[in-house]
């Protein structure tokens, strides 16, 4: 359970259109209050095709903001222009930088198990293998260098740089949004009695199945074929799903086709 707050809103999107700004955190979509990105998502996903009507706080201030959840989002075409890096073009489009970088090709994720040799300010080389959830960032701060040189010693390219010319193309949400916790490090877990679980295990699995039919009906209106696994590939990110929190988060993670 957490805040849920806008981190990126994209150019042109029906979020932009309808005033939503980053930074606003989400209190209620449609009347129904939101714990967690989780539920926002879904919440968002169930509704494709209406305007929902997001509850959020700016500045001390709620504000009612009605955006319309599209079924088909089309994909945002950036054709590079010399001088421009990875940075520049996402906040000139509204992605986060990360979203760029994979739409360039750009390979910027360290891998795990992979052992690197760097020389330190003292001239001495340290040996690291990499982690889960290393980051270019961490393993410098880890090791007192700068990301550049684990950058050099992963083998990795310079993270901002594109290619003019180049055709970028980006996928959006059916909003144009996105989410993240307002505070990751202050979240706390929720547990329930029988007699509450089971009604909320009912609302999850017709949310699930609403979730699945708002696929298809997606791909028909011309939008990208169904995903069987879910969007985000659940049989790839079950193991780090459970990795890091263990089990109980499996049936959100599922339900939440975003």
């Amino acid at each position: 359970v957490g805040l849920t707050q806008i981190v990126q809103v994209v150019s042109n999107s029906p979020a932009q259109e309808a005033g939503l700004k980053k930074g606003d955190v989400i209190f209620a979509i449609n009347d129904h209050e939101m714990r967690n990105t989780q539920e926002v998502g879904t919440q968002i996903r169930v509704n494709l095709g209406e305007t929902v009507t997001m509850l959020v706080k700016r500045e001390g201030d709620f504000l009612e903001v009605p955006v319309h959840a599209r079924w088909v989002a089309p994909d945002i075409v950036h054709i590079v222009e010399p001088g421009e890096s990875a940075s520049s073009v996402a906040s000139l489009l509204g992605f986060a930088v990360d979203s760029v970088r994979e739409a360039a090709g750009i390979e910027y994720r360290l891998t795990e198990g992979q052992q690197l040799a760097i020389r330190d300010e003292n001239d001495i080389v340290v040996s690291y293998g990499i982690r889960a959830g290393d980051s270019v960032a961490s393993v410098a701060r880890a090791l007192d260098v700068d990301e550049e040189t684990v950058r050099q010693a992963a083998g990795l390219p310079d993270p901002e740089a594109l290619t003019p010319g180049q055709e970028l193309r980006l996928e959006q949400g059916p909003t144009g949004i996105m989410i993240g916790s307002l505070y990751p490090a202050m979240t706390e877990s929720e547990s329930f009695p029988l007699w509450e679980a089971f009604p909320k295990s009912i609302d999850t699995t017709f949310q699930v199945l609403t979730l699945a039919r708002n696929e298809f009906i997606s791909w028909f209106k011309g939008g990208g074929r169904p995903q069987v696994a879910g969007p985000v590939g659940i049989a790839q990110v079950t193991g780090d799903v459970v990795e890091e929190q263990g089990y109980r988060p499996l049936l959100d993670f599922a339900a939440l086709l975003s």
